[in-house]
């Protein structure tokens, strides 16, 4: 792959490592800060899905819970003594991995600017997110190595299925959009003809129970929440329309775009909101960059962030969530700023130091 060769050019230099190694070393001591104590000073509800599993995993109720069964079901089997250094080491893997994928001052940047939010919501304590790196971990892996476009697809479709078996069914779906987008940006007119033409099928031959099913959670765990008051749903927001059409769907699809992705409009200028929105600029301008870009596994890996930002949005409740969610795309995040940002360094130099032929 192309860009294997350009990230280990691209650490040469040894003042980028010692640069690198004090960022990884700082974004360490930062996470663990935020899980002995900071977290509660920027999330109110950023350990209730841990709090689930635990609650779960200690009365022994693994059946009808969904993906929160199997979690807890591997907390209960793993040794408690074993439980703390499980997340942390995964946490830590997670950060290091990251940022050893950023080549320079501006990918690191930008990269540890990324992981506060899985910091914050994901990778503290043990729920699915956390489960769900030792997927994401060694897709994003392969996709930065040598291996071939085909078997690293082969790869990504087999660690998917998985995940999505044991854990959220919805991942299926996050690879039927990858592929969609994958097929429009990859191939020829024709090609992207019939990638348009699945996607409207199957959205017109859904039934509209399974529409139902898929957008229905946001209102469910929204609800008692925003009757009651509950701490932590500053974010939340219910569908305006009911789930009985495909057109009221794609209407509460197009309101949770305008809901998580213009927060800074819909609920107005604060400094939570100027955060939760530069993240999201990042991963789609990360989506876009790789959609458009030559190398082909690039290419893929831009699809599969599209893939797990248009799904998410069916059924995301509240902007905390959302981004917790988007963030197991991060690692493919990192591997296509870091290339882009390689470019245009690359770009620079080249403009800068051509050289200038003498007349004679």
């Amino acid at each position: 792959m192309q860009y294997a060769s350009i990230a280990a050019a691209s650490r040469e230099p040894k003042i980028i490592i010692r640069y690198s190694l004090v960022v990884i070393v700082a974004m360490v001591l930062l996470y663990f800060a935020i899980v002995f104590g900071l977290r509660g000073a920027f999330s109110d509800t950023a350990g209730s899905d841990s709090s689930t599993v635990k609650q779960l995993a200690e009365s022994g109720s693994f059946e009808d819970a969904g993906s929160y069964a199997m979690t807890a079901f591997i907390y209960s089997i793993t040794p408690p003594f074993l439980r703390h250094p499980f997340i942390y080491a995964t946490g830590v893997a997670y950060i290091i991995f990251a940022l050893r994928t950023a080549n320079d001052r501006y990918s690191l940047a930008i990269v540890s600017f990324l992981l506060i939010m899985p910091m914050l919501t994901a990778i503290g304590t043990f729920q699915k997110d956390l489960l769900l790196v030792w997927f994401t971990l060694p897709v994003a892996y392969i996709f930065r190595s040598n291996a071939t476009l085909l078997r690293s697809i082969i790869f990504y479709i087999i660690i998917y299925s998985l995940y999505a078996y044991y854990f959220r069914k919805y991942f299926f779906l996050i690879m039927f959009i990858t592929f969609i987008f994958y097929v429009f940006f990859a191939y020829n007119y024709k090609f992207k003809m019939m990638a348009v033409f699945v996607a409207i099928a199957v959205l017109l031959l859904v039934p509209t129970d399974v529409l139902y099913q898929l957008q229905i959670p946001r209102d469910r765990a929204n609800f008692v929440r925003l009757i009651e008051g509950v701490r932590g749903v500053r974010t939340a927001f219910l569908n305006p329309y009911p789930i009985d059409s495909l057109w009221h769907f794609m209407l509460n699809y197009l309101n949770a775009f305008w809901m998580l992705d213009f927060s800074l409009i819909s609920r107005g200028f604060s400094i939570r909101e100027a955060f939760l929105t530069l993240n999201v600029v990042v991963y789609i301008f990360a989506m876009w960059r790789g959609l458009i870009d030559k190398d082909p596994k690039i290419k893929f890996l831009g699809a599969m962030i599209a893939g797990h930002f248009f799904l998410i949005h069916v059924f995301e409740p509240d902007s905390g969530s959302y981004l917790r969610h988007l963030s197991a795309s991060l690692l493919y995040v990192t591997i296509i700023v870091s290339k882009f940002s390689y470019e245009k360094r690359l770009k620079y130099r080249r403009a800068v130091y051509r050289p200038v032929r003498l007349a004679t």
